[in-house]
């Protein structure tokens, strides 16, 4: 389908600052260069070995999941009891069913209709790398850049599994995930947009 054709000629990043936005406060390692697949383009100061392990790409851009809800930074999964975090998850799992998705041509859909009519009600079939943007609302704090993979974020990628979006969030579906946060949007805020790019 056309929304997960690879580019032919796609240009990778060695991370080293948000992609998109500049938002502030952004959890992402630091970019080196830029390079495209002929290997033109500004030369990255990193050996061939880390330009491998590190590159990812964001010329293939899916599409977008927005999420009414907003993520928490409570670390709810990892030392509570079990049951707190399927609880987290079943929440996530809830909000999704009203979620909206941004598709890479500007189409707007409703997530019941994306799952159906463009994915054929079958997940995801490439791998993909996940931009987590936690939009702030009025009066919300920016939270600690290493916070913001934490908390619920884990549920809210296993509920984006539940749903269908993903047959799993383990590396061989998943490559790459990186979270930012976004403090310009507040009269419209907080809610979670989840950006799915095509990987290696």
């Amino acid at each position: 389908m056309k929304y997960f054709k690879m580019q032919k000629t796609p240009v990778f990043y060695v991370l080293k600052e948000p992609i998109d936005k500049p938002f502030r406060n952004s959890y992402t390692p630091p970019i080196a260069g830029r390079l495209d697949a002929s290997g033109e383009g500004e030369e990255c100061n990193c050996s061939k070995q880390t330009k491998e392990k590190n590159l990812i790409d964001t010329s293939n851009k899916l599409f977008e999941l927005t999420v009414n809800m907003p993520l928490s930074n409570q670390n709810v999964g990892r030392s509570r009891h079990w049951s707190s975090a399927a609880k987290v998850k079943d929440k996530w799992v809830k909000a999704l069913r009203t979620a909206e998705v941004l598709t890479d041509s500007g189409v707007h859909l409703d997530l019941h209709t994306f799952l159906a009519d463009v994915l054929g009600g079958k997940p995801v079939a490439q791998k993909v790398g996940i931009v987590t943007t936690r939009v702030l609302g009025k009066g919300m704090r920016l939270f600690d850049m290493d916070s913001i993979g934490r908390g619920d974020c884990k549920e809210a990628l296993d509920a984006i599994v539940k749903c269908g979006i993903l047959t799993d969030d383990s590396p061989k579906h998943v490559a790459w995930w990186f979270g930012q946060q976004d403090d310009t949007q507040r009269s419209e805020g907080p809610f979670t947009v989840f950006t799915f790019y095509g990987a290696k």
